[in-house]
């Protein structure tokens, strides 16, 4: 008896106590969400001291923490990205406590992971010089490509817009050029997949070039990462000299599907117009040149008018017939002295762009997916000028089993290219020239005046049409698979094909005989990368990650033209209907084969050392230098960890870092190391002639990086930043070195030239204020020093006209000008500087007085971005700077004076001119023949630093209350502008100018080429 009552008292005891255990817990739910309201799907929530009792949040914010031990309790949330928040939190048994978390950005991000060649890394431990992007730095930038949205955003890389035509190209140098012969260009990797750069089309009679890089609509990517210095690059080995861009498109995550919805409409017109003369004006000067000159009375003066177009017999011009006038237009005096045209304004317009765009992701714990699609169309402020983009992707994982997944990244682009002539070629260059202001548009009848002298734009944009269509896919499918916790096999098979149609069409209106053409381009990339990464922790202080990969790389490009002439009626335009038919094909191909590895160890947390090799292989080298190996390495000291410096309370970061490595450069074209042959023709019989001169020698450029660099973060990270210093040395440099002209070529390529480039970069960011108005600030700015040490002896010249060299001891591109001494005041002639006597002289001689100056190059350049909130309202202003650079106008030189009696029309600084003795100008006597004013002189040499204002946004976001009335999860309207205000002396266009989209040697010359535009557009955003 006394047995049971103990056991039913015992029984009676352990059920209260585990009721009671039970009993004393509570609940905590509530919502975690940014500054800005917008909630954080995925945020940790738990109980310090016990991260096992935790949650994330769910696809709303939404968060429910479970037997909470009663009494005071502290919660903390964190995301990826932003700093930590803690709050205490009053738990009673058995009720629910409510609590909501606003987290505000964390500035350092130090745990934010950063892509780098092949796998990823934290930002704490990263030892090398990367620069990032974000997709929210892109979202305030309507522009119809992503380098456009690096310009002033990333240190150490200088962007520049070759010309403001849609679908225009862009020019990016990272830390400098490191070449001669090869691209300068860096390598663009995206979703681990190398992709096709460059422009395609032909350049016969348009020279600017397109965009290749248009295929990748800016609203898919989710990061940009710039791999700066060699222990970063050379990953990549033999391509990564030049820097590489590593782009990450944007992938669904788990959660509740997401809709984004954007679209945005606007303008365009030209940043600055050229101010040249009018009829009255043309006429005023050129006959005061022509009076100048003493060439004979006024009525000669009319009947030496450019293009012999004054005849006094005649009252109207008549219909081009044929030579029989020897393609001659004439016209008669009063309409000569009556007309005002301004083919300037003729050929532009106001441009216009619109862009949509949509996408949906989400998932599941097993799937996750991002579908997006978008449209674009602008067109540009050149008449005729048009571009057009069709964008859609479909990026897709799914988690098989625990370890094993796979997937895809796939994207479509559809592009057409309504390319119209340019600079030398016509069109916009023809106005600024050729077409003088007295000259009629349309004869009395109405048909165009002179259509086939080379002098009416406007008749030859009627009657030229050249589209330049692309279709393109890039994509991969991958696998990954988890052999043990801590060791990971990935695979992939990458392609990038891109094909181009051009149709040409050129009718009888402007050139005797019709011409039509069509060329297809067919490039196909295929790429395979194999790589095991093992990440593992020993003990506490040490942290080893490895990764040891393959990949190889196919390239082949198939190109054909089929043109014809003579058709038999203007209304055929194919190239079948004629009946002079011509043409070529073509094909070349390359491979690389490339083995790799990369170690990282980290110990404690705060001494870094990472080190990689690559061999690689490529077909594009002679056959005893097909093979290179590129090894890096790099240490970093997180000296703000150590015990020392525990009293520095206002020290957040302080990470000491160097890097050296070696890259390559392999952008060379196929086949250069072969011997190669031509077909050609001489007096009319057929004959083989001597391409290439074999070099089984040919190796790649290599360049030689060292880096030390400093990153640091103060006052819990409201302001970081970092600084670096640079020395890039490039050997083995690819020149065509001069042979004996009975070795049936008069060159031979070779590995011989050395150059070097040096410079620092520092950029910091700064939180300055905070809460309902809130304003970061990030200011970047760089310098880089380039000097050509040894070409062999040779002095090169640049790839097209403009007078750039290359030259030992000076920077890459400088120019070889006499030195303009300005005018002689009692005789208004311009005087040169005789370089052996040191005097001023009327003489003009290249050979004697030629001397090496200018840098097409910046001495500095960066960006400054300021952005507010406050409230529902948004502003952000960035302005970029480039200063010290030069241009030289090889324009300027003919329409300054210099070709005033020819057939140029002139820039109202003529009004300046020397009129007589006594009078200090620049700009010397007006002469009929222009003597000494067409001379290559440093007259024409211009400083060309600006200060742009390059984007400029408002918006607003409704209150978050208000869009959960209209079932929307955010909806944002706002105004952007590009390119809205530019400072700068420079007297032409626009400073930022690439002639031609030329090569390396040939930078900062214009020669008519088109100006760059300015944006202002207003769109909306909507989540939901």
């Amino acid at each position: 008896m006394i047995k049971k009552v103990q056991y039913v008292v015992l029984t009676a005891l352990l059920s209260l106590l585990i009721s009671s255990t039970f009993a004393q817990s509570g609940m905590v739910k509530g919502t975690v969400a940014d500054l800005k309201g917008e909630v954080l799907i995925g945020a940790n929530v738990y109980i310090e001291g016990m991260t096992t009792k935790g949650t994330i949040t769910d696809v709303n914010g939404n968060f429910i923490l479970e037997n909470v031990p009663v009494g005071q309790v502290k919660i903390i949330s964190s995301f990826i990205g932003y700093l930590n928040e803690e709050k205490i939190v009053a738990v009673i048994d058995g009720k629910t406590a409510s609590v909501d978390f606003v987290l505000d950005e964390d500035i350092m991000q130090l745990d934010e992971l950063v892509v780098i060649g092949y796998g990823t890394k934290r930002k704490r431990d990263i030892t090398s010089s990367i620069v990032k992007v974000k997709s929210e730095e892109m979202e305030n930038v309507s522009v119809p490509t992503f380098e456009s949205a690096l310009q002033g955003r990333t240190t150490g890389v200088q962007v520049t817009s070759d010309n403001g035509m849609a679908g225009g190209g862009v020019t990016i140098r990272v830390r400098g050029t490191s070449s001669l012969m090869a691209s300068s260009q860096p390598l663009y990797v995206v979703d681990g997949v190398p992709i096709i750069t460059g422009s395609y089309t032909t350049d016969n009679g348009f020279p600017d070039k397109s965009n290749a890089l248009a295929q990748i609509d800016p609203s898919d990517i989710e990061s940009i990462q710039v791999l700066k210095d060699a222990s970063a690059a050379a990953i990549y080995g033999a391509r990564s000299a030049n820097g590489v861009v590593l782009i990450t498109t944007k992938h669904g995550k788990q959660g509740k599907t997401k809709f984004n919805v954007g679209y945005y409409s606007g303008m365009s017109d030209i940043t600055n117009k050229l101010d040249i003369l009018d009829g009255s004006d043309y006429l005023k000067y050129t006959k005061q040149a022509w009076t100048n000159s003493n060439k004979g009375t006024e009525q000669q003066y009319y009947e030496n008018l450019p293009f012999n177009i004054y005849n006094p017999s005649i009252t109207v011009n008549p219909d081009y017939s044929g030579d029989t006038d020897g393609g001659v237009y004439r016209t008669n005096k009063d309409v000569i002295d009556n007309t005002n045209t301004d083919w300037i304004d003729l050929m532009l317009r106001k441009g216009n762009v619109q862009q949509a765009n949509v996408s949906a992701s989400g998932g599941d714990a097993k799937t996750t997916y991002y579908l997006g699609g978008s449209y674009r169309d602008e067109k540009g402020v050149i008449i005729s000028n048009a571009f057009k983009r069709v964008n859609g992707r479909m990026n897709l994982e799914h988690k098989a089993t625990e370890k094993f997944s796979f997937g895809s990244d796939i994207a479509l682009t559809y592009t057409e290219n309504n390319r119209v002539p340019t600079g030398w070629a016509g069109g916009l260059g023809t106005a600024q020239s050729r077409s003088l202001p007295i000259m009629p548009v349309y004869n009395a009848d109405g048909s165009f005046f002179a259509p086939r002298s080379g002098v009416n734009p406007i008749a030859e944009d009627a009657n030229l049409n050249y589209q330049a269509n692309t279709m393109s896919i890039l994509g991969k499918i991958f696998a990954k698979y988890k052999i043990t916790d801590d060791l990971t096999f990935n695979a992939d098979f990458g392609l990038n094909n891109l094909y181009l149609r051009e149709n040409k069409y050129v009718g009888t209106i402007i050139q005797e005989d019709a011409f039509s053409m069509d060329r297809r381009v067919e490039v196909n990339s295929y790429n395979t990368n194999t790589t095991l990464n093992y990440d593992k922790n020993f003990g506490e202080d040490h942290h080893l990650t490895a990764m040891a990969g393959m990949s190889v790389q196919k390239n082949n490009q198939y190109e054909s033209e089929f043109n014809s002439s003579q058709f038999p009626s203007p209304t055929l335009q194919n190239p079948n209907s004629g009946v002079k038919k011509g043409g070529y094909d073509y094909e070349t191909e390359y491979g690389f084969i490339s083995y790799f590895n990369r170690e990282s160890y980290s110990y404690k947390g705060k001494y870094l050392a990472s080190f990689s090799l690559r061999f690689d292989g490529s077909s594009r080298f002679g056959l005893n230098n097909q093979y290179g190996w590129f090894p890096s390495g790099s240490v970093g000291w997180i000296i703000s960890d150590e015990g020392f410096m525990e009293g520095v309370s206002f020290l957040s970061l302080l990470k000491l870092r160097g890097s050296y490595g070696l890259t390559g450069n392999a952008e060379i074209g196929d086949y250069r190391s072969f011997g190669t042959y031509y077909t050609t023709q001489y007096n009319g019989e057929s004959g083989i002639g001597v391409g290439n001169i074999a070099n089984p020698d040919l190796g790649w450029e290599k360049t030689s990086q060292t880096d030390v660099g400093i990153d640091y973060a103060f006052l819990a990270g409201r302001i970081s930043g970092g600084f670096d210093y640079y020395y890039k040395y490039t050997t083995e440099m690819l020149l065509n070195v001069n042979v004996p002209q009975t070795s049936g070529s008069s060159s031979v390529i070779q590995n011989v030239g050395k150059m070097k480039n040096s410079g620092v970069e520092f950029f910091i960011d700064a939180r300055i204020l905070t809460g309902d108005f809130n304003w970061t600030t990030n200011f970047n700015i760089g310098h880089n020093a380039n000097e050509i040490i040894d070409i062999n002896g040779q002095i090169l010249s640049g790839e097209n006209f403009g007078n750039n060299f290359a030259i030992e001891g000076k920077p890459i591109g400088s120019w070889r000008l006499v030195e303009y001494a300005g005018v002689d005041e009692t005789t208004g002639q311009p005087l040169f500087i005789n370089q052996e006597t040191g005097e001023a002289t009327s003489e003009y001689n290249y050979d004697r007085d030629a001397i090496v100056t200018g840098n097409p190059y910046p001495d500095f350049y960066g960006g400054l971005n300021n952005s507010f909130t406050f409230k529902n309202f948004d502003f952000s202003a960035l302005f970029t700077f480039s200063s010290g650079q030069d241009v030289y106008r090889d324009d300027a030189k003919f329409f300054q004076g210099g070709n005033i009696g020819s057939n140029w029309n002139q820039m109202q600084i003529v009004e300046d001119s020397w009129q007589s003795s006594g009078d200090k100008t620049d700009e010397p006597q007006l002469s009929w023949d222009g003597a000494g004013s067409t001379y290559n002189t440093t007259h024409y040499l211009s400083e060309a630093s600006y200060i742009r204002l390059k984007t400029l946004s408002f918006g607003y976001t409704l209150p978050r209350s208000f869009a959960k009335r209209l079932k929307i999860d955010k909806a944002r309207f706002y105004i952007n502008g590009q390119n809205l205000l530019t400072f700068t002396n420079y007297p032409g266009w626009d400073p930022e100018v690439n002639r031609d989209g030329s090569g390396n040697i040939t930078q900062g010359v214009t020669y008519l080429s088109p100006p760059q535009i300015k944006t202002l557009t207003f769109g909306l955003t909507l989540n939901f």
